[in-house]
C-alpha cells in the first residue's frame, strides 16, 4: 500500500545483494531479472503500480551460470541477505555525485570540485538551479550555488560547482575528520524537490615509485582480508557486527581492508570513512 504522500513520483524497488539469481513481479507483470550476488539491482516500478494495495514477488534461483563465476572462498549461501528498498523521488532528481579535494602543492590549503548529476524521468524543464551546504558541527563552512540549469525530456547532465578551502582538517587513518555535505536540487518556483546529505573527507592519494602517499605523507598499509559473513546470520551484515569488526582492527593497529571479492554493504563503506580505514577492492 503506498503512502499518500507518493502521488506524482517515480517509485523504485532496489535489491542490495540477492544470490544468485532473480526473477521480479509487480501485480503479475515481469519487471525484470538480475544476475550478480554481490551487486544491486534497481527497478523503476512505476508504471506497474495500481491504487490500494500492491503485491511484489520475487523468484530466487541459487544456480545460474553467474553463480560459477561467482565461485569464492566463502560458504555458498543463496537469498536476499541485504536491505530492500521500496523509495520515491522527484520525476526530477539528484542522480549522483562525485566529490574531488585536491590539495595544494604544500597539502594544506584544498580545492573542491563537486559534480552533480541531474536525471530527469519524464519531461524535463527550466530554471532548476544546485544548492550545495558544507559544514561542521553545525558550523558553516562554505555554500555553492550552480548556474540555471535546463533539462530535456527523459535525459541526465552533470553540474560542477567549485570552492576553495584555507587548510581544512584533514582525513586520514589517525584523524578520520569528516564534513556534512548537503546538497538540494531547487525548481524554477524556489522550491527544494531533492535533498541528499552525506559526508566526505579532505585528502589526497598518491603512489610515487612504489609508494603509497595520502597527504603527501608515505603511509604503510596494515590490511586484513574480510568477507561479508556471520556464524549466525550467513552473509547478512548489521552494523552492530561491522562496527565490533572495525573496533578490533582499529585496536590491534589495522588502517587497511581489502574487500574479498566484491563490494561489501554500503553501511560497511560508511563506517570505513568513520573510523579511518582504506578500502582495498580486491
Amino acid at each position: 500500500n503506498l503512502p499518500d504522500g507518493w502521488k506524482g513520483q517515480e517509485i523504485f524497488l532496489r535489491f542490495e545483494k540477492v544470490a544468485s539469481a532473480s526473477f521480479v513481479w509487480v501485480n503479475g507483470k515481469e519487471v525484470g531479472y538480475n544476475e550478480g550476488a554481490q551487486e544491486p539491482a534497481e527497478y523503476n516500478i512505476t508504471p506497474y503500480l495500481q491504487r490500494g494495495r500492491n503485491t511484489i514477488a520475487v523468484l530466487v534461483i541459487k544456480f545460474c551460470d553467474g553463480y560459477y563465476l561467482e565461485g569464492q572462498d566463502y560458504w555458498r549461501l543463496a537469498g536476499i541477505f541485504d536491505d530492500v528498498w521500496l523509495y520515491a523521488t522527484n520525476p526530477v532528481r539528484l542522480f549522483d555525485w562525485q566529490v574531488i579535494t585536491d590539495l595544494d602543492e604544500h597539502y594544506a590549503d584544498a580545492h573542491l570540485r563537486l559534480n552533480v548529476k541531474v536525471k530527469s524521468y519524464r519531461s524535463g524543464g527550466t530554471g532548476y538551479r544546485i544548492n550545495a551546504h558544507i559544514s561542521r558541527s553545525g558550523k558553516t563552512m562554505a555554500q555553492m550555488q550552480s548556474t540555471p540549469i535546463d533539462l530535456d525530456e527523459h535525459s541526465q547532465n552533470t553540474f560542477t560547482m567549485e570552492h576553495s578551502f584555507s587548510n581544512p582538517d584533514k582525513w586520514t587513518s589517525e584523524t578520520p575528520n569528516l564534513y556534512d555535505l548537503t546538497m538540494e536540487l531547487i525548481n524554477s518556483k524556489g522550491k527544494t524537490i531533492d535533498r541528499v546529505v552525506t559526508k566526505i573527507g579532505f585528502k589526497e592519494t598518491e603512489i610515487r615509485g612504489n609508494t603509497f602517499y595520502l597527504n603527501g605523507v608515505p603511509v604503510k598499509i596494515n590490511g586484513i582480508n574480510s568477507h561479508m559473513q556471520h556464524p549466525t546470520s550467513g552473509h547478512t551484515m548489521d552494523e552492530a557486527t561491522i562496527r565490533q569488526d572495525f573496533e578490533l582492527l582499529k585496536q590491534f593497529n589495522f588502517n587497511a581492508v581489502r574487500t574479498s571479492h566484491y563490494p561489501p554493504v554500503s553501511k560497511y563503506l560508511e563506517l570505513a570513512n568513520e573510523y579511518g580505514l582504506f578500502i582495498i577492492d580486491e
